[in-house]
């Protein structure tokens, strides 16, 4: 007990209260001095309630260190007490579990030999209370073994022991980094899915479903090539549908019988075949040695299943070793079963197509049943692309499907209750009636083209099928489908045009034919050099017939071209040459200024001949009289390659900008072409730009589009590399 205690005496002198106040006394007071006891007593008294304060504060202080030690020591995170200086003063249990230091370890170290060396320069040099970042951070430190780990850390400046020092909290994410990959992961493969679902729901074109399954697959799971082989189950074979990433076609003729190599064998078993590596298997794949070129070494087939039923296989190739986890295959599962839905779905889609006269027949013939099976007609009639409509006997629309709005822009409740004339043009109102009343008096189909009419009155070329639905002999009502048959209209127009315009590809040369037999009965002492003309005129006019039919072949990759060394000076000067006398009949200038340094090219020289040919026939059959046309040959050096070739250049109206961009497109003749009477086909440009590109070259045009400036055709073609 802390209680003051004052010696009052008369008798003792310093020699005996010095050992007093040591033994405990707090102050001593002579009797003949007692006015100091009044003022001992105070400040004694007082003394006793600080030393009192100071003891609660210093138990308190050490409760606190106890309880600040306890959770110092207790938390998992990693705690360091950091100097300003980057030095560290003290860590806790799970800082030297983290990290595999102890404390000893720790009071020898600073900020830098924990961050990897990659990471130190982002360290701040100075730190203070302002430079802390207020959030957590994720960064990158390493371990005593060098392991490097995630982690997040929060910094604090903290008031310990009378000095500012930064107190670091840092917590291992490394799982949570894991956890955040892996959904990371998954959500990128369900997106992928997404994206796959997206593309093809809604699509009905087989073809196009399969090579935008192909490219998606290819690209979500990092394969080199894929195909898909469709299963013939009349034939019980499976054959080559799609494919992607060969670089031959050693694939495309392929016909498998059920359990015939790989693809067969996981089609008879329906169940997954993987070979990893296709080099050990020297009689499968590698057996053709088309095949073998591609290198392929890894290869997963997947059955192609929809409701039990077999549509196909997806063949899988990787050109490394590759071993996918079972997540990779649970994904693949999830795209084959959308890929197999959506084929199944094509399918039926042409099968129906197949049989859609069949099914107008069909619905003919199973009206008593037409109650009871509504639901599945409507499903049927719903999903085709032509509108039917079910009218009655006098011609008002009593159901329609849904293509109804597609089609005319109608809703379907909007159209019900409407004559069906309302989907007709005006004009071909008594048409429509007409047929109607055929309909009723006949027992077969009516087939008739009209103009149909969309909501907004626009129109379109449209073929109408008219039957009528008997019970008993009694008509019912009356079937009508109406088919949009505009793109086929547009396909007859541009065929007549083909037909009618030919001569923009033939004339010219007969006409030079003529000429020169002309020349011959004038003037039979040159006819030698007229034969010779002549003879040149008989094989560009074959030539060119051949020509028509290569351009087919050059969409299908069948033509193999004949590269030999050509001067094209010498082409162009023969060429132009043949060309002076018609140009002459029709009062135009023709002129060709050849260039001396022009290199050798390797190329086919009919075809090249054919591309100078058709630039020189449109300079003839434009210009103007009194016009002059400019043959040229020319040099250039683009991105470290030399490059040969030629231009015509004209004085005829030019060419504006709408029809450049549209000018080598096939069967396009643009507003010139079509109003100056001049034939043609609209597929000159589009052979000679279809040659140049296969030759690797390119052909350009230049024109103001302002008469009398004409334009400018230039043909590029890479030199030879010696």
């Amino acid at each position: 007990i802390d209680l003051p205690f004052i010696i009052v005496s008369g008798t003792i002198g310093e020699e005996t209260a010095v050992p007093a106040m040591k033994a405990g006394a707090h102050d001593y007071v002579m009797k003949n001095n007692l006015a100091r006891l009044a003022p001992a007593v105070e400040r004694e008294i007082r003394d006793a309630g600080e030393r009192r304060a100071r003891r609660e504060a210093d138990e308190s202080l050490r409760e606190s260190e106890a309880s600040y030690h306890a959770i110092f020591e207790g938390v998992q995170d990693a705690i360091l007490v950091e100097s300003p200086s980057g030095e560290y003063l003290d860590a806790n249990l799970s800082a030297c579990k983290m990290y595999g230091y102890s404390r000893k370890d720790f009071l020898k170290m600073t900020v830098a030999d924990l961050v990897p060396d990659e990471n130190f320069a982002l360290l701040p040099r100075h730190l203070d209370a302002e430079a802390l970042p207020m959030e957590p951070v994720e960064t990158i430190n390493q371990r005593a073994n060098g392991e490097h780990f995630p982690v997040e850390i929060t910094t604090r400046m903290q008031l310990i022991g009378g000095e500012s020092l930064i107190l670091v909290v840092v917590r291992d994410i490394t799982e949570r980094k894991r956890d955040q990959g892996i959904i990371e992961h998954q959500l990128e493969h369900l997106e992928a899915l997404r994206l796959i679902d997206e593309a093809i729901i809604g699509r009905l074109d087989l073809g196009v479903i399969l090579d935008i399954v192909l490219e998606q697959v290819t690209n979500l799971f990092e394969l080199d090539a894929a195909d898909v082989l469709l299963f013939d189950a009349e034939q019980e074979i499976l054959e080559f549908a799609a494919s992607l990433g060969f670089t031959t076609e050693a694939l495309h003729h392929t016909k498998l019988p059920l359990g015939e190599s790989y693809a067969g064998q996981a089609a008879l078993r329906r169940e997954r075949l993987i070979v990893k590596d296709l080099r050990e298997d020297p009689g499968g794949f590698n057996a053709s040695p088309h095949f073998k070129e591609e290198g392929f070494v890894t290869y997963i087939c997947v059955p192609l299943l929809a409701k039990g039923t077999l549509l196909g296989v997806f063949e899988l190739f990787q050109r490394s070793p590759r071993i996918p986890d079972e997540e990779w295959f649970e994904t693949l599962d999830m795209v084959t079963t959308q890929a197999a839905i959506a084929i199944n779905s094509a399918k039926l889609y042409e099968d129906l197509e197949q049989h859609s006269v069949f099914l107008e027949q069909a619905v003919k013939e199973a009206t008593s049943e037409l109650r009871q099976s509504k639901e599945q007609v409507e499903t049927i009639l719903d999903n085709s692309p032509n509108t039917v409509l079910l009218l009655t006997l006098d011609g008002t629309i009593e159901l329609c499907n849904t293509s109804i709005t597609h089609a005319f822009g109608y809703l379907r409740d909007e159209i019900r209750s409407e004559h069906v004339s309302e989907l007709v043009d005006d004009s071909m109102v008594d048409s429509m009636t007409l047929a109607l009343k055929e309909a009723l008096a006949s027992d077969n189909a009516q087939q008739i083209e009209i103009l149909a009419a969309r909501k907004d009155r626009t129109t379109f070329d449209a073929m109408v099928n008219l039957a009528t639905i008997r019970h008993d002999n009694n008509a019912q009502g009356i079937v009508c489908t109406i088919m949009d048959i505009s793109a086929l209209k547009e396909v007859e127009r541009l065929k007549d045009a083909f037909v009618s315009n030919v001569s923009h590809e033939l004339r010219t040369p007969i006409t030079s034919l003529r000429l020169t037999h002309g020349l011959i009965v004038k003037n039979p002492k040159k006819q030698d050099v007229y034969l010779d003309r002549l003879d040149r005129d008989i094989d560009r006019l074959n030539y060119l017939i051949e020509d028509l039919l290569r351009l087919s072949r050059l969409d299908q990759g069948q033509v193999q071209l004949d590269l030999i060394p050509l001067d094209l000076n010498t082409l162009a000067a023969r060429l132009v040459e043949d060309r002076k006398s018609l140009a002459a009949k029709q009062e135009l200038t023709l002129e060709f200024t050849p260039n001396p340094d022009i290199p050798m090219i390797n190329v086919d020289k009919g075809l090249i001949g054919q591309v100078l040919s058709v630039l020189l026939t449109n300079a003839i059959n434009y210009t103007p009289p009194e016009g002059e046309i400019v043959v040229q040959t020319q040099a250039q050096i683009l991105d470290g390659r030399q490059w040969a070739g030629f231009s015509v250049r004209d004085t005829g109206p030019g060419i504006d900008s709408e029809d450049r961009a549209n000018i080598f497109n096939r069967f396009f003749r643009g507003k010139v072409g079509r109003s100056s009477g001049a034939p043609g086909t609209g597929l000159g440009l589009s052979i000679a730009h279809e040659i140049t590109q296969r030759h690797q070259g390119r052909i350009e045009v230049e024109s103001s589009g302002i008469p009398g400036e004409g334009a400018k055709f230039t043909v590029w073609l890479p030199a030879n590399d010696d």
